[in-house]
């Protein structure tokens, strides 16, 4: 090939690395206009996390269910007294912050903060520790009623089970609705124009007014008990959560 067609040839390929310089900084701007998405959706994510944060609480919890069912098999060799962890599996210790997050609004209120964090399916045969499983009541309904009527009828009944033989273990709560507890934080002086007014209603209304287990129940023993000043305030009478008009009447 001459000198004159060889440069032709080169000139011919010019054109085509010229494109590729061209194209590379447009490669590099659909990369970052993706980036800036990304950091766009994680923003409003986070917004959104922050929202049903103040909603909540603290923390960032699931709605509280009213509803716990859980079924088990009896395994073989199964002793009540030396629990195998194959039944717990799965389980967790109750998160303290659930009640103590519902006691920090009771003292609020003028009350004694004395609920626990209880477990509505035991931790012993798979219960979470969390907010979809953990209901705050009085520690003396859990560690009497509760404990004795409930949970250990149950564990009889496993144990008298056949090996095979499966058991569920339902829960079924109350929860007092918005007027009761609009009428609490009312007769314990919180203002709905208090900036804590939504969060102390939301751990308020987590204490189940009555709760029930396989046919034992319901139970009203949930809610705090005080002198006759507390449960004037609360409007409880003979363990029954009145709402607003049950309320005025108490002061007539």
């Amino acid at each position: 090939m001459s000198y004159i067609n060889r440069q032709l040839a080169k000139d011919s390929e010019s054109p085509k690395k010229n494109i590729f310089a061209i194209a590379a900084p447009t490669f590099s701007d659909q990369r970052s206009s993706t980036t800036t998405q990304l950091k766009q959706q994680q923003m409003l994510s986070a917004t959104k996390i922050l929202h049903l944060a103040d909603i909540g609480g603290r923390g960032i919890a699931p709605v509280q269910l009213q509803n716990y069912s859980k079924t088990v098999t009896r395994p073989a060799g199964f002793n009540r007294h030396n629990w195998p962890a194959s039944l717990s599996s799965g389980g967790s210790k109750a998160d303290s912050s659930i009640a103590s997050d519902v006691n920090e609004t009771l003292v609020a209120l003028g009350w004694t903060g004395n609920l626990m964090s209880a477990h509505m399916i035991p931790n012993r045969i798979g219960g979470k520790g969390n907010n979809s499983n953990v209901r705050p009541w009085l520690r003396s309904f859990e560690e009497n009623t509760w404990e004795k009527e409930v949970e250990k009828k149950f564990d009889q009944d496993l144990e008298n089970a056949n090996v095979g033989d499966a058991l569920t273990y339902n829960v079924d709560t109350t929860d007092m609705t918005d007027i009761e507890a609009d009428s609490i934080l009312a007769g314990g002086g919180i203002k709905t124009s208090d900036s804590k007014y939504s969060s102390h209603k939301n751990r308020l209304k987590k204490i189940p007014t009555s709760v029930s287990a396989n046919g034992k129940g319901p139970y009203t023993e949930c809610m705090p008990k005080e002198p006759w000043s507390f449960l004037k305030k609360l409007g409880v009478v003979g363990g029954i959560l009145l709402g607003a008009a049950g309320i005025a009447s108490l002061f007539l």
